[in-house]
């Protein structure tokens, strides 16, 4: 656990945690002493935010004894600070997705749950840096599928164009290409 890239955390089945990962105060931005002060204080099945963004259902599921990917949430470090009493902490907000594995003992009891998080930070904010390049160029940018159909057009198509994009998108492309230069564009493609 100590060497894995992931960030890693193991809970008791009261939802603490007991043992946390280097790449788990990275994830955080916190010291190891900040991590042991926060483990202290932190359970899973108390987070207000885990209530607030819908997962504590699949949360529970998993101390239940039942392996769960949760759904990807945006998870603010700041407000989980102050959750935990600490509101002083700096503490990272990230994209994460969780995977939570209970381990049960022999009489299948659950022993502890272990979560990795699949951070997805870096991915959100250049998807969301792809789209307001996308939306604010003042050129027609469009993404082709190899089906022959448009995938995405920005919004300077309509005006330009006069058709929705809606329209443009269920519609081959070729069928918005002049009947002369079909020939030519499908040799391109």
């Amino acid at each position: 656990m100590g060497q894995a890239p992931l960030a890693m955390e193991i809970l008791n089945p009261t939802g603490q945690i007991i043992k946390s990962n280097k790449a788990w105060q990275q994830r955080w931005g916190i010291n190891e002493e900040k991590a042991k002060e926060v483990t202290a204080s932190y359970n899973m099945l108390d987070d207000p935010q885990i209530v607030e963004l819908g997962i504590a259902p699949q949360v529970q599921k998993a101390f239940a004894g039942e392996p769960v990917i949760l759904t990807m949430i945006e998870y603010s470090g700041q407000r989980a600070a102050k959750d935990v009493d600490m509101p002083g902490l700096q503490v990272k907000t990230v994209w994460i997705q969780c995977h939570l594995f209970p381990v049960k003992d022999k009489q299948n009891e659950i022993e502890f749950v272990v979560n990795t998080y699949n951070d997805l930070s870096a991915q959100i904010i250049a998807n969301q840096e792809r789209e307001r390049i996308l939306t604010l160029s003042k050129d027609l940018i469009s993404i082709a599928g190899t089906d022959g159909y448009l995938k995405y057009v920005n919004p300077v198509w309509e005006p330009t164009l006069g058709y929705s994009a809606k329209e443009l998108l269920e519609h081959p492309f070729l069928d918005f290409i002049h009947p002369e230069d079909q020939e030519r564009t499908k040799q391109e493609l």
